[in-house]
């Protein structure tokens, strides 16, 4: 199909091909998707016979030929004796719209409702197939995580009881001090661990509630879920970015990043633009907002990096935990107002060079970046000690 694409694509170069009038801007032949091929031309018989040519060059290559029963020709505003002479040439048979390319129906005119039905029917039919199988599955975890009602299995709850995982993976520390282990699946609970804690406000009221239940015997779920879903950190995680001291571009960004309201890859494809499908700080991943803003290895290696130059040891959190931890930072001003100013900086920092990477097609090490990002946390930790409130972040060109 490759060569079948290559060959198409140097049919602009017989005399007598027109590009179909839609296409002639993006400069497009056709579109291939395994062994689907859609060819586009004006709607007049030279053109047609340039295509011919083509396809008759990749079977004279290959030994491939088309099939004409299976192949059709779809005519849009061409006068009939002009169909004629173009169907008695190529020996396809005229097509009807609707028709199908990738399972979606295609038109000349705008889709209707009517033309989705067949397509709702069947990826109905297959939710229904496997509807019970979903029940299944979920039903069986509900079993394995909370027990069958004469005892509790949830996990995070019963620390105690899991010997194996104290000795192996906690090395017997407790289970609100370990940092992270060498289980991913542990890592995820720690990960809810710390933002049940964030939720509560503290870790002395985590522990307290945690005891309150364990003495109980049972777990108040209609309460757990209220902790978990009726407390918005909105508030709280905004107060660093409104803070005087960090740079009013970098709150912008941050606050969008927050948001997920950057233009990263999950968001430009519901607009029907994709530049990018993966990752270019790390090119193992699919980019989203999660993944930049620290699942990315390469941006979580800047922001642990920034964590130790503040002399913080613990590991990185997701970007709305890092701010929501910043808000509830008990220290003095000017150390939170460095962390502040650095989280944001850094968020600023990466976003800008995952933009460099993608329009300009330059890249830096991250701890080139990181260099960076501290000198501007200091020039603008400077400039706010000295009170030059006119002082703009924005104007230190990046190297």
């Amino acid at each position: 199909m490759e060569i079948l694409s290559r060959i198409l694509r140097r049919i602009t170069q017989f005399n007598h091909f027109s590009y179909h009038p839609k296409c002639v801007r993006i400069d497009l032949t056709h579109l291939i998707f395994a062994d689907d091929l859609l060819v586009f031309a004006r709607g007049y018989l030279p053109s047609v016979l340039a295509v011919q040519e083509c396809l008759k060059l990749f079977s004279d290559y290959s030994g491939l030929t088309l099939n004409p029963t299976k192949t059709n020709i779809y005519f849009a505003g061409v006068r009939n004796e002009v169909k004629a002479l173009i169907q008695a040439s190529s020996g396809y048979m005229e097509g009807t719209f609707p028709f199908k390319y990738l399972g979606t129906p295609l038109h000349v005119s705008r889709l209707t409702r009517d033309m989705f039905q067949p397509l709702i029917a069947k990826i109905r039919s297959k939710l229904g197939y496997w509807a019970w199988i979903i029940h299944d599955i979920e039903k069986t975890c509900r079993q394995f995580l909370w027990g069958d009602g004469s005892h509790n299995r949830m996990i995070f709850f019963r620390l105690q009881k899991m010997q194996w995982s104290k000795a192996y993976l906690f090395q017997h520390q407790s289970g609100w001090d370990i940092d992270h282990t060498a289980s991913p699946i542990w890592n995820h609970i720690l990960t809810i661990r710390d933002d049940f804690i964030a939720k509560v406000g503290s870790l002395d009221a985590a522990q307290a509630l945690f005891h309150e239940w364990h003495a109980r015997g049972k777990l108040p779920l209609a309460k757990i879920y209220n902790i978990f879903h009726g407390i918005s950190l909105t508030l709280k995680w905004m107060k660093p970015l409104l803070d005087g001291v960090v740079t009013p571009q970098h709150a912008f960004i941050s606050t969008l990043a927050a948001h997920g309201a950057l233009p990263t890859t999950d968001n430009i494809c519901t607009r029907g633009l994709v530049l990018i499908s993966r990752c270019v700080l790390c090119y193992n991943a699919l980019e989203t907002h999660q993944h930049l803003f620290f699942g990315c290895p390469f941006s979580n290696i800047v922001m642990q990096g920034l964590l130790h130059w503040q002399g913080i040891t613990r590991r990185v959190l997701s970007l709305k935990h890092e701010l929501y931890k910043l808000a509830l930072y008990q220290c003095k001003t000017w150390r939170k107002r460095l962390g502040c100013c650095a989280v944001a900086a850094g968020i600023y920092g990466l976003w800008h060079e995952r933009n460099r990477r993608i329009f300009v097609g330059t890249s830096r090490s991250a701890e080139q970046i990181l260099r960076w990002i501290k000198y501007c946390v200091c020039l603008r930790m400077y400039a706010w000690n000295k009170g030059i409130l006119n002082y703009e972040l924005s104007n230190v060109l990046l190297g």
